[in-house]
């Protein structure tokens, strides 16, 4: 879609954010109940928060759907985060929910350096779950009696993308540190900044940038 632009969320889209998580269909796949004030969303997006980054979609200026992506702050879990999305009911299956999970990734993994992003979504929802797997989500569990919606219990799926790129090595791997004695340099993980080097296939180990040395090195 041409005409969809992603950008930041203003104080002044309060009024067309609460449009999009009152449109019924939008307002039942989250936590909120109908009848939403829009002085609540207000105060909500006037809030400055170090942790958590809010956009929107539009189409030729008016917004059709939000996300917001939050950092989890404690100091052992700030590798990652995780978000709500919605879009309003008339343009849900038109792509929006697409552009917005782009968005999304990429400010995770090239601004934010996330390594793990999660979500609930409820298990009959079938295309949010179809969309999240698109992106790499894979449902890690499920919670039972999540939410009490329209009347009745409903579950909803844990889900969870994990970059690769931080993967541990596979078993059987071992690094060999390169010295400045044989190489003028030192290989450094680009996720936590350690020393670490090419792999080299000896014995297991489980750490991303564990350094062991060459099987009868000294």
């Amino acid at each position: 879609m041409s005409d969809l632009i992603i950008r930041r969320c203003e104080l002044e889209d309060y009024r067309a954010v609460h449009l999009v998580y009152s449109s019924p269909q939008a307002m039942a796949e989250t936590l909120g109940v109908p009848y939403s004030s829009e002085e609540a969303w207000r105060e909500e997006l006037a809030r400055e928060r170090d942790d958590n980054f809010s956009i929107v979609a539009c189409v030729q200026g008016e917004v059709v759907g939000h996300l917001a992506l939050s950092v989890y702050m404690n100091p052992r879990t700030r590798y990652s985060g995780h978000f709500g999305i919605a879009v309003r009911d008339d343009w849900q299956g038109k792509g929006v929910g697409t552009r917005l999970m782009e968005a999304c990734v990429d400010l995770a993994d090239n601004w934010l350096n996330l390594t793990r992003l999660d979500l609930r979504v409820y298990t009959d929802n079938a295309p949010a779950i179809a969309l999240y797997a698109k992106f790499g989500f894979e449902i890690e569990g499920t919670h039972r009696r999540f939410a009490y919606r329209n009347g009745e219990y409903v579950d909803a799926h844990v889900m969870a993308r994990l970059r690769t790129d931080c993967d541990p090595p596979a078993p059987g791997m071992i690094y060999e540190r390169e010295t400045s004695e044989r190489s003028g340099a030192v290989a450094r993980c680009e996720v936590c900044g350690n020393d670490y080097d090419k792999a080299l296939t000896a014995t297991t180990i489980t750490n991303h940038c564990e350094y062991l040395p060459r099987a009868g090195a000294a």
